[in-house]
């Protein structure tokens, strides 16, 4: 379930099957590339596959990924809203702090509220709810905070 609460955007859900093998069964979208990393095979975007473990405001979220030094790269950024959007999936259910996230066990949260990259004028920013799969722009001031996962190329 999508909500476009707060958001000026055309979001859509890719609701593309995964890939099947020869045999029949499902591929596994995620592929490890090392301790701490995990490449989508869909988007061949590499993702770290642990949160912070603790909520950052949104800037020191954005320096968190910017300083991040992980498998021998320096490329890594905050993912864009579209980019979560698209890892966000209802298909699985695992835990996430004390709540459920909808996401592939390949990417472990301990909260469900996760910053992007995408802001939005008016010192908005975008997070998903890996719960609900919903998108949001609230200001960010006085001090939201949430979850980071980084991101780079593959």
């Amino acid at each position: 379930m999508l909500s476009l609460a707060m958001c000026s955007c055309a979001c859509t859900r890719d609701t593309t099957p995964a890939p099947v093998s020869e045999t029949g069964s499902l591929e596994a979208r995620f592929v490890s590339v090392s301790t701490g990393t995990a490449r989508d095979t869909t988007t061949n975007l590499v993702w770290t596959t642990h949160d912070n473990e603790q909520n950052f405001p949104w800037p020191e979220a954005e320096a968190h990924c910017k300083d991040l030094r992980l498998d021998e790269r320096a490329d890594w950024r905050l993912p864009e809203i579209e980019e979560l959007d698209a890892i966000y999936d209802e298909a699985h259910d695992n835990a996430c702090g004390e709540r459920t996230c909808h996401l592939d066990r390949a990417i472990t949260l301990t909260d469900p509220y996760v910053w992007s990259g995408t802001s939005r004028s008016g010192g908005r920013r975008f997070y998903i709810d890996f719960k609900f799969g919903t998108q949001l722009a609230p200001l960010i001031r006085p001090r939201l905070v949430r979850r980071v996962l980084c991101v780079r190329p593959g």
